[in-house]
């Protein structure tokens, strides 16, 4: 029996420097067979020259400039591998990646629909331990998450391009959502977390740089209401319907939602926009009316006259609320339930 094949999809825009380093370390592979497919979201630079040297080692696919969850889309609806795995164009696989994450999934079985890696976070000069930074200290070192949404709903912890995912859980959530600029591995995590059981292993395959200029985690960084509004649409959509959540999984995802309004909240306050607080109460309104009010109000110590009337410095009430969330952040947050992967740590 022939080993499955892979399909490997890049998404990339205007990375005519950095696309080489992704594209070898795909290459370098021990794995076989495997499909590379670059999806070229409309570069202007000399990104298609680059691509073009590759010959018949990658496919390349050229579109206008949609976004990367459209290329992403792309990629995976013209794949024809049984698996599929995902590398920006300005990170980095180490050895080995396909090669171990092939082997877990068939030694878990059908009904495990994602193999997660550890990475490694390139920040500045210091290499963060993703896992660590996720507070994921797996007794195992290969194991079976068997909730993998109880997991994500307390922190982020999926980076597609550490997953290794069978195409037909892909499909079957809808991969990626074309309106996320960001934290559209979150939402999609979350989706794959409600479709079933996941593997993984506490190995580092990928090699992350966090701090590349222009890149969507750099503009995460450099625009926080754009983080947290994306956070916000996650939530929301979890609360429509999309997954079937427990009572426990839906009271997190409500107070997630919360957090995230807070935050938007706090931004606003922070400069100064009382507008722009009171529409975030607005669309906040249906997760508790006057409650919801009530909980900000007591954590700012504000008059129930509302924000025009707070008496508090804006120095004191971002110093209340990041507390606030701080303390609800720990209470939430529990260790991850694991298993051996067929009885073997």
């Amino acid at each position: 029996m022939s080993d499955p094949l892979i399909s490997v999809i890049v998404p990339t825009w205007n990375r005519a420097e950095e696309v080489p380093g992704a594209i070898e370390s795909i290459l370098a592979q021990t794995y076989r067979p495997i499909e590379v497919l670059v999806i070229d979201d409309g570069s202007t630079d000399r990104t298609p020259d680059i691509l073009a040297s590759y010959g018949d080692a990658i496919r390349t696919i050229r579109q206008a400039n949609a976004g990367a969850s459209c290329a992403r889309n792309t990629g995976v609806h013209a794949s024809r591998g049984q698996f599929v795995a995902f590398l920006d164009s300005d990170d980095v696989w180490l050895p080995g990646k396909l090669e171990t994450q092939v082997r877990i999934l068939e030694e878990a079985g059908p009904t495990v629909c994602c193999c997660l890696a550890n990475s490694e976070v390139q920040a500045g000069d210091r290499l963060i331990n993703f896992f660590h930074n996720a507070d994921f200290r797996p007794k195992y070192r290969t194991g079976i998450l068997p909730r993998p949404l109880d997991f994500l709903l307390t922190r982020f912890a999926f980076l597609a391009q550490a997953s290794l995912v069978r195409r037909e859980a892909l499909l079957a959530t809808g991969g990626f959502d074309p309106q996320l600029v960001v934290m559209e591995d979150h939402d999609l995590g979350m989706r794959l977390g409600a479709y079933g059981p996941w593997a993984y292993t506490v190995e580092s395959f990928v090699r992350v740089s966090s701090d590349a200029p222009g890149s969507l985690r750099d503009r995460a960084k450099r625009c926080p209401e754009l983080f947290w509004t994306s956070c916000a649409r996650v939530y929301e959509k979890l609360l429509s319907g999309q997954c079937d959540l427990t009572d426990g999984q839906q009271a997190i995802v409500e107070q997630r939602l919360r957090d995230a309004y807070m935050e938007l909240f706090l931004l606003c306050i922070a400069e100064k926009d009382l507008d722009g607080a009171e529409r975030v109460l607005a669309q906040a309104g249906h997760l508790g009316g006057a409650p919801f009010w009530g909980t900000w109000q007591r954590a700012l110590n504000w008059p129930s006259e509302g924000l025009r009337n707070a008496t508090v410095s804006i120095l004191q009430a971002e110093r209340r609320l990041r507390n606030y969330l701080e303390r609800r952040s720990r209470r939430f947050r529990r260790a991850a339930a694991v298993m051996p992967l067929n009885g073997r740590g």
